[in-house]
């Protein structure tokens, strides 16, 4: 979520300061033992490999992974036409340098945050996906107070849009627990058998004299 129009984001190796804080200081110590290191963008290059790969096998763990980052993007395509909600508010960039005096740093949420916490299991189901998406609503209602707001109109229409769409993701994995349930065995019904051997009749694993076979049986007797 931003604060006012959408500014391309920064790339790190765009910033000023990235290659002094990546390459070091003059007073590095040199622990190769001579040895020739990988240049400073062979480095940066290897790391970004490492997380892809890391990414992909975290996305494909689980269907609940899978199914969640495909609504994730369905929801930026269709609801953040802006990309307003689609990484996190920095104030100097979206000048908004009183954001997080309005709106703390444990109640911020936005879309990139979401598809990290969905990759890292943060998020791995639909009522924390929901709740997430609560959060960047709340957050950007509350610092665009104003209903004129360019940002807020923007906010109540990603409201308006994303509701169907979680909607119809409920309704489907409602419709395939029911389907999940009628798939399973029926677990059979245990029944206790009376069987009856002369004078006791056994109930399962209880023994109990029946009172009626006696009285049957003097009845008989004084018949004779």
């Amino acid at each position: 979520m931003s604060h006012g129009p959408k500014l391309s984001p920064v790339r790190v190796h765009d910033h000023p300061g990235a290659v002094a804080k990546v390459s070091g200081s003059e007073d590095d110590t040199d622990d190769s033992g001579g040895e020739e290191q990988p240049s400073t963008s062979s480095q940066a290059a290897m790391r970004r490999a490492s997380t892809r790969n890391v990414r992909k096998t975290s996305a494909i763990e689980t269907g609940t992974q899978k199914t969640l980052l495909k609504l994730l993007k369905q929801v930026q395509k269709k609801c953040d036409l802006y990309g307003f909600f689609s990484r996190p508010v920095n104030p100097v960039q979206d000048e908004c340098p009183d954001y997080f005096d309005v709106v703390s740093k444990e109640e911020a949420m936005d879309l990139g945050t979401m598809e990290t916490m969905i990759h890292d299991g943060s998020v791995n189901n639909l009522e924390q996906f929901e709740a997430c998406i609560d959060r960047i609503i709340a957050c950007s209602r509350k610092y665009n107070e104003a209903e004129d707001n360019f940002v807020r109109i923007q906010t109540e229409k990603f409201a308006e849009k994303v509701k169907p769409i979680l909607k119809v993701h409920r309704e489907l994995i409602a419709s395939s627990n029911e389907d999940e349930d009628r798939k399973k065995p029926a677990i059979p019904t245990v029944r206790k058998k009376r069987v009856s051997l002369g004078e006791v009749t056994h109930f399962g694993d209880n023994e109990t004299f029946d009172d009626d076979n006696d009285n049957d049986n003097d009845d008989e007797s004084q018949d004779e």
